[in-house]
């Protein structure tokens, strides 16, 4: 059986390309193994090459070196022999300066000595000084009458004391004399500036009272103008409503007649249009007169503001100014007030309603406006304002033109009477 097997083997494998295959591959064995050899030698060439490179490399670095060392053997040569040099021109120097050292410590010891002998005669001069300058205090204490308690001595201190209080005492005497007369400056002068603080206290508290006073007659003045708006407005609208309703009447009789000449008539019902437009043309009138009352009342209330911000600033200066009207009444004192308090105010009964007509009452009020003497100060201030002028009113008027405006003045015045009288 084993023998049949391997024969039959046999057959196949001469029967087909295995010894070619096997061929094939001995050869490409082969050339592997040529190819690996020329790798091997070329890089025996290559690492031979580098080799080489690399030894020239060191071999030049060497000779460069050995240069160098040459080079620094002999820099060092030079400097040893320079070092050498140099030695011994130190150990000359330093010999040099040994000796000039001993004359030195020589030169030192005799000014030791000189110095030493100086500062015995300055110790000495300092005694002798000190025994003449305790002996002239002695003579000066002698002198003067302070070196014993001797008799000389005892009336010399006592002379020189008596003539030192004797100064003393006149010196106190005069600055007393100087100081009482200072004082008694001071509490005239005190009495007077509380004559003049009550003065102006008293002058303080009249103003105060004129200011109150003013502020009252403006109030009131404003209310009676209120009131008087108030009844002359009710009035216009109640003449308006009148000639409403004759003109409603009228139209109504005018229709009546006109609906008699017809045979047919129709009767119906016809919507209250009537009192609709009535009320919205008295509220229109209303609001026009509304706005009218509120712009007056806005100015009074500017021209109010400023004279009250001018009197708390202090910007009512008094001056010298003429009346131009002098139809209001004078009061007593030095001061006298102006149209603005003494206003005459018509009774509310006198004036006359009228039919409303906003162009003529606004002409109207403008022209009553402008012919006050309130208007007039006020649209002059307006001006100066205007203008970058200092703001300053004149509500105050002197009652005598050639009177001074300053109450110290007045105040120094009236005192120079009372000590002439005196």
């Amino acid at each position: 059986m084993m023998v049949t097997k391997d024969a039959k083997i046999m057959n196949l494998i001469e029967g087909s390309d295995l010894k070619e295959v096997i061929k094939h591959h001995e050869l490409e064995i082969e050339n592997i193994r040529r190819e690996h050899a020329c790798e091997i030698e070329r890089i025996k060439s290559e690492q031979d090459n580098e080799q080489s490179s690399i030894i020239a490399l060191l071999q030049r670095q060497n000779s460069a070196l050995e240069s160098k060392c040459e080079k620094l053997s002999s820099h060092i040569k030079s400097q040893e022999d320079k070092l050498k040099d140099m030695i011994s021109v130190i150990n000359q120097k330093n010999k040099i300066i040994i000796e000039k050292e001993d004359e030195k410590d020589k030169i030192e010891l005799s000014l030791k000595k000189q110095l030493t002998t100086a500062m015995n005669k300055i110790y000495a001069l300092t005694q002798d000084c000190e025994y003449l300058r305790n002996k002239i205090i002695r003579l000066s204490l002698n002198e003067k009458g302070d070196g014993g308690n001797s008799i000389k001595n005892i009336l010399k201190r006592i002379s020189r004391e008596t003539n030192k209080l004797s100064s003393d005492f006149d010196k106190v005497s005069n600055n007393y004399n100087y100081i009482l007369n200072e004082f008694e400056n001071n509490a005239k002068k005190l009495k007077e500036k509380e004559k003049l603080v009550s003065f102006l206290e008293k002058e303080i508290k009249r103003r105060t009272d004129e200011y109150e006073t003013m502020t009252k007659t403006f109030e009131d003045f404003i209310t009676q103008r209120a009131k008087q708006l108030r009844l002359e407005r009710s009035d216009r609208l109640l003449r308006m409503l009148q000639q409403q309703k004759k003109n409603d009447i009228e139209s109504s009789g005018r229709s009546h007649k006109f609906n008699n000449h017809k045979q047919e008539v129709i009767r119906t019902v016809i919507p209250t249009t009537i009192q609709k437009i009535e009320k919205g043309s008295l509220k229109a009138i209303d609001n026009s007169q509304e706005k009218i009352e509120l712009e007056r009342g806005f100015e009074y209330l500017k021209r109010f503001k400023t004279l009250s911000r001018s009197f708390r600033r202090g910007e009512i200066m008094p001056t010298i100014i003429q009346a131009k009207n002098s139809s209001f009444i004078q009061e007593n004192g030095p001061w006298t007030k102006t149209e603005l308090y003494n206003r005459i105010i018509k009774p509310i009964n006198i004036h006359i309603p009228k039919i409303y007509n906003p162009i003529e009452q606004n002409n109207n009020e403008n022209n009553k406006i402008t012919s006050n003497s309130i208007d007039e100060w006020y649209n002059n201030n307006n001006n100066n304002n205007n203008n970058n002028e200092p703001f300053k009113t004149t509500v105050y008027k002197p009652l005598d033109i050639q009177e001074n405006s300053s109450f110290i003045k007045l105040y120094e015045k009236n005192i120079n009477i009372r000590k002439k009288v005196k």
